[in-house]
């Protein structure tokens, strides 16, 4: 199989309304970029620029996997992150361009847990959007914000994340780069020990009472 037909391959099977086969083709096409970019990098940014269209109206395709397509191969690409990772937030905030399509918006959210906290799509407009997903009536949605509000320390956002602690709705995310059954309670769990990991963290570097930083 050449690399321009296993391209073709992981592209079509994003597309899969299946969401383990098309998380499956997301990691897949993370790691065929990540293996392409020291020899061909204009084909991979060619790649990016394809998968960021489809998430255009004007383009008329679904845009289904995209979103954790194209936060894979930023998070192997450094490079690319900066390019692409603050798409994400931008898309979560305008209700427009995802048209509460619960498949992008999982996918979206993801990737902003994927890519991480310093990241591009770690801004703080995150604040105002990540509750309207944690209370969102798709339950791979308030799973993956969950799982992206722990990632990036959100610990504003303990409480709502706390509520979801009994919520036993099923969903499957790649986490650690495995595809997991999981429910919303088990990564509300996660999440609010890390970030009441990261309040501890950030409690115990505050100055003493009086003393000026």
């Amino acid at each position: 199989m050449t690399r321009r037909s296993g391209a073709r391959q992981f592209l079509k099977a994003l597309y899969s309304p299946d969401d383990r086969e098309r998380f499956k083709a997301a990691l897949d096409l993370g790691i065929f970029a990540d293996r392409q970019w020291s020899e061909k990098p204009d084909a991979v940014r060619q790649l990016l620029r394809r998968l960021a269209w489809s998430l255009n109206e004007e383009s008329g395709a679904t845009g289904w996997g995209a979103p954790e397509a194209i936060g894979e191969i930023a998070a192997r690409i450094p490079e690319m992150e900066q390019l692409y990772g603050s798409v994400f937030p931008g898309y979560l905030s305008h209700a427009e361009v995802f048209l509460d399509n619960a498949i992008l918006d999982t996918g979206a959210l993801w990737a902003i847990g994927r890519l991480g906290p310093g990241s591009p799509a770690d801004v703080p407009a995150l604040d105002e959007d990540l509750p309207r997903f944690l209370q969102s009536e798709s339950g791979s949605v308030r799973g993956a914000a969950v799982y992206a509000a722990g990632q990036l320390g959100r610990s504003g956002l303990r409480s709502l994340v706390s509520e979801l602690r009994t919520d036993d709705a099923p969903l499957i995310l790649p986490l650690h780069g495995i595809i997991m059954d999981v429910t919303v309670a088990e990564l509300a769990e996660a999440a609010v020990f890390s970030l009441d990991a990261v309040a501890t963290s950030e409690a115990g570097s505050s100055p003493p009472h009086g003393s000026v930083r």
